[in-house]
């Protein structure tokens, strides 16, 4: 079995380049521990930025260097398909986060100030709730005559198109239907542990949300904050069957404090 690969956010902005703590410390676990797939998502402006900052840069360079692939952020909001992101031209209500770009401007934007191994499309669900309702053929916002499946199909088309070899779309809490397996590399399942009654995802809600719905493993993984302990290696194992790559957080923020990165590495280099 292969194995569970871990997914960083990187939701801050790198004000030492490589040596700022968060992105050194994903460095030296990848040196640490090389059999591990890592996926680290950049996220400093909700977008690529104006243009290439030199902060920004080296940090990317310093982990695609250790064999971290690297992905852009991007915003979408599928949640409320009134709201949702034009695929191209000016966007004044979600392209307002990245200098009112469509999303195909906002990809271009990526390409052009950096060099990176892929995208993150971030609340590109199907549809409002948990899990969200399948409205895949609903109109394509900003697009007559399309839906909302063909305008993420032509999304990815267009990354594709610049060599991008990894994409991954936030699908919030089980939000997966047949018709998107293979969308993007991978779909993410995100939610919030230890919130009121909730708990850790079982295997059997994974697979409900995801290998039941088509393919295999690789096409899913889950992140999951508030998350404490860290999880250990018969829960981790117990999930290697239905998720490619897991993220989990002792905080309320995605970025998890040093100690517990470091020991849930750990924990799946023992998988």
């Amino acid at each position: 079995m292969k194995p569970i690969g871990y997914l960083a956010p990187l939701y801050s902005y790198p004000t030492e380049g490589a040596a700022t703590p968060a992105f050194a410390n994903l460095i030296s676990l990848k040196q640490t521990y090389p059999s591990i797939p890592m996926v680290a998502v950049v996220n400093a402006y909700n977008g690529a930025g104006v243009s290439t900052d030199p902060n920004l840069a080296s940090a990317i360079a310093a982990m695609r260097a250790v064999g971290i692939t690297v992905i852009g952020y991007i915003y979408v909001c599928q949640c409320d398909t009134a709201a949702a992101r034009n695929l191209i031209g000016a966007d004044m209500v979600v392209g307002v986060n990245d200098y009112n770009r469509g999303l195909e401007q906002a990809i271009d934007a990526w390409h052009t100030n950096y060099q990176i191994d892929g995208l993150f499309f971030d609340n590109a669900i199907v549809g409002p709730g948990y899990p969200p309702v399948d409205d895949s053929g609903s109109p394509a916002p900003g697009w007559s005559g399309h839906t909302i499946l063909q305008y993420f199909q032509a999304a990815a088309a267009y990354a594709r198109s610049y060599g991008y070899k990894y994409l991954m779309g936030n699908v919030g809490g089980g939000g997966v239907y047949p018709e998107m397996i293979g969308l993007w590399d991978s779909m993410l399942f995100e939610g919030c542990s230890n919130c009121g009654s909730s708990s850790l995802w079982t295997p059997a809600q994974l697979s409900s949300w995801g290998t039941a719905m088509g393919g295999t493993a690789a096409n899913f993984s889950m992140l999951e904050y508030n998350v404490t302990p860290v999880p250990g290696t018969a829960y981790l194992s117990s999930i290697q069957g239905y998720v490619g790559f897991v993220s989990f957080s002792d905080t309320w923020s995605l970025q998890p404090s040093t100690s517990y990165q470091d020991a849930l590495l750990a924990n799946l280099n023992q998988l």
